[in-house]
């Protein structure tokens, strides 16, 4: 299983030295003082774990105007920035809070976080193993330091590291999350959703969980869990083309065309650019019987991308249905030029010819 979802959740749980194997042990040392957190920033660390990210980033958006010189205040300000997919000034703040702590854990995780989007594993280790160095208890310095393994290949090394984390933080929804990731990877699918159930009975507001989920239940031949995660995905992030797009062809599959024609409706309208929903919108007009209005959209689709081969079979189709021939022959031909081994048009092609 591949995809956007998958490099996004990655992405969100990450949100050239190689530690040596006791690294990964699960016997942990004593806390470094220097560790000790700023409870001061308590009311920000709640929101932000119970989903609120832009309420928690004016948080401390003030409280670093009243405490500019405080490096946990910043470094927990780019967290927040890599939560809301602010990369780049996620970046210049926490060099900023470098600056003022370059040994504090919980910049040295950040960074590490930001190394992992950035996709600089070495990097990654490197400050994870720093952050782990200073506070071996610290959950979040483990599951950081797991991830960074995770992103060199050491998935064993990473796995029994996550598996002690939860071990002792049995509702640490991120910890399961990491290892969903993992179990993904091994394509233990069936233990990749029971952890992402797990997480989101935790966290409902990890959005990507959701996402992935959907992707597991599809598999699993459900479309209504499908439908339903995705669902769950929209209530978070309500303006997500892609988050309706999915919704709308699901639902069409399950034969609901009334929920698919609304929601597709509204995907074409908020996001006239996007090929996909202007393909699954001619779909479910198509289903419904509405011919020129499916080839319109279609039509739509093929300006914003001329060469896909199922959109072209599905406009082929359409035209010998409609007893143009000629026109039909022509689609199909150039679905097959593009797929030489797209089966359905070759089947089509030689229907159109007969």
């Amino acid at each position: 299983l591949k995809g956007d979802v998958v490099d996004q959740l990655k992405e969100r749980l990450n949100s050239t030295v190689k530690p040596s194997p006791e690294l990964v042990d699960t016997q942990t040392k004593p806390a470094n003082t220097a560790t000790l957190a700023n409870t001061d920033l308590e009311p920000a660390i709640q929101l932000r774990e119970s989903g609120d990210y832009q309420k928690a980033y004016a948080w401390l958006e003030d409280w670093n105007l009243k405490n500019p010189n405080d490096p946990e205040g910043i470094a927990h300000l780019a967290h927040l920035l890599l939560l809301l997919k602010k990369d780049d000034l996620a970046f210049k703040k926490l060099n900023q809070a470098l600056s003022m702590a370059p040994d504090s854990a919980l910049v040295q995780r950040n960074l590490a976080r930001i190394y992992l989007k950035k996709n600089k594993p070495n990097d990654a280790l490197t400050a994870a193993t720093r952050a782990f160095n200073v506070d071996s208890h610290n959950h979040e310095n483990r599951l950081v330091l797991a991830s960074a393994l995770a992103a060199l290949g050491e998935k064993v090394k990473a796995l029994k590291l996550v598996e002690s984390i939860i071990k002792t933080n049995n509702d640490y929804a991120e910890a399961y999350a990491t290892r969903a990731l993992l179990r993904l990877q091994n394509k233990d699918l069936k233990r990749t959703l029971v952890d992402c159930e797990k997480a989101l009975s935790i966290k409902p507001h990890l959005v990507q969980l959701w996402a992935l989920s959907a992707k597991l239940y599809y598999q699993e031949k459900n479309l209504l869990k499908t439908i339903s995660a995705l669902e769950q995905a929209l209530v978070i992030e309500p303006d997500n083309i892609d988050y309706m797009t999915d919704i709308g062809e699901f639902y069409r599959q399950a034969e609901k065309t009334e929920q698919s024609l609304s929601i597709l409706t509204k995907a074409v309208e908020l996001a006239p650019e996007r090929e996909n929903a202007w393909i699954n919108y001619g779909a479910v007009l198509q289903q419904l019987d509405q011919q020129t209005e499916a080839k319109t959209a279609y039509h739509h689709a093929l300006k914003i991308n001329p060469n896909k081969p199922e959109l072209l079979n599905n406009l082929g189709a359409m035209a010998k249905s409609a007893g143009e021939l000629q026109e039909s022959v022509e689609y199909f031909t150039k679905a097959i030029k593009l797929t030489p081994d797209f089966a359905e048009a070759q089947c089509n092609l030689g229907n159109a010819l007969q």
